[in-house]
């Protein structure tokens, strides 16, 4: 997650293109969940759409952070939230494993919306069992990145060049120098990609363990919204432009910068980053995306995100 709490991270961009959570989300969440609705714990909250959103249903919201620039766009757009709810959302920079300013069983409802896969489920789980009351809720949101499922061509040469390594380089000369793969943090990036199905939660802590997965159609067109009931989609329709920039908020992408500072993209005067070759190749392998010549950063796609909602109750008589 280090990518993220960096202090030269543009949180702006994370905002602008990254997708905004679906109510059938929050209303999986709130229905599961039966205890109080006193406070809320929002871990890894980034510009804390979460606790904005939720900030009407409880009297006190704790919002957490490691990145200061993400608490700051989130403590900008906190105020008509606030004020238009009457909860408090009290912001604190700091990690999931170490909660020093919350009290033992002070929290009814804790959501960590795409920020799990990164905790040290060592240090964490003995944390979020302290902090959550007897009868509280848990609830990991997690979605891994975005596919555009009418557009398998593309998806195998986004897949290339961002999930390739220095070694699939060696081969391929349009990949050389132009891959992020090795540079995603793990074991974050294995939780992410596998929806969180190898992480197990403490049994004698949590009980009523739920989750609620979703696959998206990768190699064709996507699945009907209205066959979904409450299971969560995470779906945008966005500029092929913007899907570009989509990807430069990956965490790998600073690492891939920093290993390539000469590589500027095109739209800061530069002479193109691996996401411009990438979609130099995507454009080329979609004919709709050729015909449309320099405009086809204009054309709109659907991206589709895997996703899973990992649900459990605290235990009200430790076993």
């Amino acid at each position: 997650m280090a990518f993220f709490a960096s202090t030269n991270y543009n949180s702006a961009k994370y905002v602008a293109f990254r997708p905004a959570y679906p109510p059938a989300i929050f209303e999986t969440t709130l229905g599961f969940h039966t205890g109080s609705f006193d406070v809320l714990l929002d871990l890894g909250c980034g510009h804390a759409p979460v606790a904005h959103a939720l900030a009407g249903h409880f009297q006190l919201v704790h919002a957490v952070d490691p990145s200061a620039s993400m608490l700051e766009t989130a403590k900008q757009l906190a105020g008509n939230v606030s004020s238009a709810s009457g909860a408090t959302i009290s912001f604190h920079q700091g990690s999931a494993e170490s909660l020093p300013f919350l009290g033992d069983a002070s929290i009814d409802l804790l959501i960590a919306a795409a920020a799990a896969h990164w905790f040290d489920f060592d240090r964490v789980w003995p944390e979020l069992a302290r902090v959550v009351r007897p009868g509280g809720t848990l609830a990991f949101w997690v979605y891994k990145e975005g596919v555009l499922p009418h557009h398998p061509a593309a998806n195998q040469i986004v897949a290339e060049h961002c999930f390739g390594t220095r070694s699939d380089e060696e081969g391929d000369a349009q990949l050389r120098d132009n891959t992020m793969g090795d540079l995603f943090q793990q074991p974050g990036r294995s939780y992410m990609k596998e929806l969180m199905r190898s992480v197990v939660l403490p049994s004698a802590d949590w009980t009523d363990e739920t989750r609620i997965v979703y696959e998206p159609e990768s190699n064709g067109p996507g699945n009907n919204l209205s066959t979904l009931g409450v299971r969560p989609l995470l779906f945008k329709t966005m500029r092929l432009g913007d899907y570009a920039q989509y990807v430069r908020t990956l965490s790998a992408y600073r690492g891939w910068a920093d290993r390539h500072p000469q590589r500027k993209q095109r739209a800061d005067g530069g002479s193109g980053d691996f996401v411009d070759v990438m979609m130099d190749r995507a454009v080329a392998a979609e004919p709709a995306w050729t015909a449309a010549g320099e405009s086809w950063p204009d054309l709109e796609v659907e991206v589709e995100w895997g996703s899973v909602i990992l649900l459990a109750r605290r235990r009200s008589v430790i076993t």
